[in-house]
């Protein structure tokens, strides 16, 4: 077999077709550089997620999971568990915010993974990036970092995955609680419940399903 006969078509055609694979796998990581397109309001703080320092990564450089040195603020996906970003249109197979795409989506080649890899946790746009530090909702974000900690959630999480009843019951007590602390601080700040998710990080359930998934 000849060398050329080995080439694909990303060796004939570098460049994007348009395929939406990229866009289906997840959302965009935002970075300090796209910290306008939230400020200006083209991506809204019901359209992102922050994933809180600890929790599990995968690292797009050796495929391994990490935990989280740093806070990440993504795009959110089409639901709690399918990470299809929410921008993309099946539809129109096309980027609705392709004018005002983050720093990821215009670096993204996927015929040269490497450019988007590189900005793996640099310059990591953070809440504190956004959120004022005199804003009361600080004392909220400490309070729900003391009360829903990363390591608490996991280790009820995994002991309710292996089956221990006491766990599991643990588990879907402290989900329960989690969603009466964000509707009381929906009400409390006059926020979109969805908003919680940028300010807080995801919910109780969503993360335990990623730390036993």
């Amino acid at each position: 077999m000849s060398v050329d006969s080995k080439k694909t078509h990303l060796d004939e055609q570098p460049g994007c077709i348009r395929c939406g694979t990229c866009c289906q796998k997840g959302g965009p990581a935002l970075h300090k550089a796209d910290r306008n397109l939230i400020v200006d309001r083209r991506i809204r703080l019901i359209d992102i997620v922050t994933f809180r320092i600890g929790e599990p990564a995968l690292n797009p450089v050796d495929k391994s999971i990490i935990e989280l040195p740093c806070e990440m603020i993504k795009i959110t996906g089409i639901s709690d568990t399918i990470w299809q970003c929410k921008f993309y249109s099946e539809e129109q197979s096309a980027c609705l915010i392709y004018e005002h795409r983050p720093l990821e989506c215009k670096t993204l080649k996927c015929w040269q993974p490497e450019d988007v890899a590189s900005l793996f946790l640099k310059e990591m746009l953070c809440r504190s990036d956004l959120i004022p530090s005199d804003n009361p909702i600080w004392d909220v974000v400490k309070a729900y970092e003391k009360t829903f900690s990363i390591p608490l959630i996991a280790a009820i999480s995994q002991q309710a995955a292996s089956g221990i009843k006491e766990a599991d019951l643990e588990l879907k007590k402290l989900e329960q609680f989690d969603i009466r602390f964000r509707n009381k601080v929906a009400n409390a700040f006059n926020l979109e419940f969805l908003s919680l998710n940028f300010f807080l990080g995801r919910t109780v359930k969503a993360l335990a399903a990623t730390l036993t998934g």
